[in-house]
């Protein structure tokens, strides 16, 4: 008897899905490799983490060195503060200038008692000698000469008194010129100023301080939130990741479903063949290929849940498609005729 049409028709289609199940079943034996290459990528990124970290910490050590270094030289010198560079510099100025210009006005001085001095010389030796080419009574005579000796003796003693000044006011200037030199390589600033310079820098450092531990708390809660959202994209990752506990299943779900892939591409076959024992066959390799689909996508979305319907599609043809066309399939071979399978058992 001629084999009826459905028998051809569920016998290719059962032929093309044992041929696709069979490749596709040929993926999962990739899975531990693929599992190796990603544990070997994790244990680079955690090495390299914990590297960055070490680093980070390296840094933050040597900051905090530097920055209380620069406060130790900082209180240092608000201690042993003086007159400002500028202060100082202006001060040092102000007394050279100060000594120059004495020094100056005691020349000029010297300068002008010399002239003063040649000038009055001279008009005592133009009177003496009048006075000695004048011929006056003996007399007379004698009276004028005793009035030049005692002139020349009162000059003498009031350049005598008037050098003895001059000594002594270029003395006091000299002194009190020293005297301002000193006062000014001295000068410090005054109580007001110092004791508000010292609290300004005590305000300043309790201000530095507040700063840094604000800055540390900051950088804790920054460091804080930093490792919780390294641990939430290790979670997310981990949803994508494949366990390693999947690659042994894995493997052997894989054999399997290669075993059952065979069987039904033998029962295709058989049922194109007509032989008697063909129709069970196929139903059982049918039931057999919807169930171990369905089990596979399942395992598959357990160890994966971010791509379990996609792997379980591509290496076990996890779920509804297998199971549709198979129990498309099924129906099709329960409600067909089979009368030609009966009468190859009738003749034999």
């Amino acid at each position: 008897m001629q084999r009826p049409t459905w028998a051809t028709v569920v016998g290719i289609i059962g032929i093309v899905m044992a041929i696709y199940t069979l490749l596709a079943s040929g993926a999962g034996l990739w899975v531990p490799q693929m599992i190796s290459i990603q544990q070997r990528g994790v244990q680079m990124q955690r090495d390299a983490q914990r590297q960055n970290d070490k680093q980070m910490e390296q840094d933050e050590a040597a900051q905090k060195k530097e920055d209380k270094s620069a406060d130790e030289d900082q209180a240092k010198q608000s201690k042993d503060v003086k007159v400002p560079d500028a202060q100082q510099k202006f001060a040092d100025e102000g007394a050279k200038k100060m000594e120059a210009f004495s020094k100056e006005a005691d020349k000029q001085m010297k300068q002008a008692e010399a002239a003063q001095n040649k000038v009055d010389k001279s008009f005592d030796e133009d009177q003496v000698k009048q006075s000695k080419d004048f011929n006056l009574p003996a007399a007379q005579q004698k009276f004028a000469e005793e009035g030049d000796k005692e002139m020349e003796a009162f000059s003498k003693q009031a350049d005598a008194a008037q050098k003895q000044a001059e000594e002594q006011a270029n003395e006091a200037d000299k002194s009190f010129g020293e005297k301002q030199v000193k006062q000014l390589k001295d000068f410090k600033i005054p109580a007001a100023q110092q004791k508000f310079a010292d609290e300004s820098d005590k305000e300043m450092e309790a201000f530095s301080k507040q700063s840094d531990k604000q800055m540390e708390q900051a950088e804790e809660l920054g460091d804080k939130q930093m490792k919780q959202a390294e641990e939430q994209a290790n979670k997310t990752m981990a949803l994508y990741n494949i366990p390693v506990w999947y690659g042994p299943i894995a493997v052997l779900m894989s054999l399997i479903a290669m075993a059952i892939a065979g069987f039904y591409l033998f029962a295709s076959i058989w049922l194109l063949m007509t032989k008697p024992s063909a129709v069970p066959l196929f139903s059982l390799a049918l039931v057999a290929s919807a169930g171990f689909a369905i089990l596979y996508g399942v395992v598959s979305m357990l160890a994966m849940p971010m791509m379990g319907m996609g792997m379980g599609m591509g290496m076990g043809m996890t779920g509804i498609f297998v199971a549709v066309v198979n129990v498309v399939l099924i129906i099709i071979v329960a409600t067909g005729d089979k009368a030609a399978f009966q009468s190859q058992t009738a003749q034999k």
